[in-house]
This record gives C-alpha cells, sequence and structure tokens, in this order.
C-alpha cells in the first residue's frame, strides 16, 4: 500500500501526517483514517464497511459493547451490509414527527422551549453575522 504525505513532530515529538489544505472538519477523521490505514494495511483505503468499523471501535465502540461476543456479532451484522440509521436520519425524522404543523408525538414543554431558545440564538448570530 502506498502512503504518500507529509509528516511533521507534534509537540510532543510523534510524527504526524501533515495534510495540506485540508477542511478544519475534516482534519481529525483524517489522521484518524490515516492512522487505521498504516495499522490494517490496503482494507482501510479499499473496503467503507471495514474503514467504518475500525473507525467506531476507534472511538470506543469496542468498550461500549463490551465482550467479544458482542464485538464479533456486530462485526458480522455490519459487514453484512447493515448499518446503523444515521444519528441525521433519525433526528430529522423526530423533527418531522414533533413539528407543530404535523405534531404525531407532543414534545414536553421544557423541550419545546430549550429548542425554541437555540433557534433563537442561531437566528441572532445569523444575522450579527451578516451585518
Amino acid at each position: 500500500m502506498a502512503i504518500r504525505v507529509d509528516r511533521q513532530d507534534d509537540m510532543f515529538g510523534n510524527s504526524v501526517p501533515v495534510f495540506p489544505n485540508i477542511p478544519k472538519w475534516l482534519k481529525k477523521p483524517a489522521e484518524i483514517i490515516y492512522q487505521l490505514a498504516e495499522k490494517y494495511g490496503q482494507r482501510i483505503p479499499d473496503e467503507d464497511q471495514y474503514l467504518v468499523y475500525q473507525f467506531w471501535m476507534s472511538e470506543g465502540l469496542g468498550d461500549a459493547l463490551g465482550s467479544e461476543e458482542a464485538i464479533q456479532g456486530f462485526y458480522e451484522w455490519f459487514v453484512a451490509g447493515n448499518k446503523p440509521t444515521e444519528p441525521e436520519t433519525i433526528t430529522r425524522a423526530r423533527r418531522w414527527l414533533t413539528d407543530p404543523r404535523h405534531s404525531y408525538i407532543d414534545v414536553s414543554n421544557h423541550v419545546r422551549m430549550q429548542r425554541l431558545r437555540k433557534q433563537m440564538e442561531v437566528q441572532n448570530q445569523m444575522r450579527n453575522d451578516d451585518g
């Protein structure tokens, strides 16, 4: 596997990859993927399911699952083509169901107020950024 990246020492003297011009929000995931490619080889860039599985394991999913049997069961389930629903999809569906225009599910008043305050904060911030 060819790994082509410049390296530099971090503040602790460890050699780390440098990705010029990478968007800030991609820097940490790119570093993790690079480390996984060094550790697991060609499967990381070649197999997205294996990449995602190892990425989640690096974030502590294995610890959350607990036993080796649970981790192996999840791995087999995941590489068979199954995957957890994206959190964004779940929250968008919840928003639709709890939207006052639909009101299929009620939200408690304190949560509704928290969300409304957050929405107003974001709108105010956007107005301030524009002007």
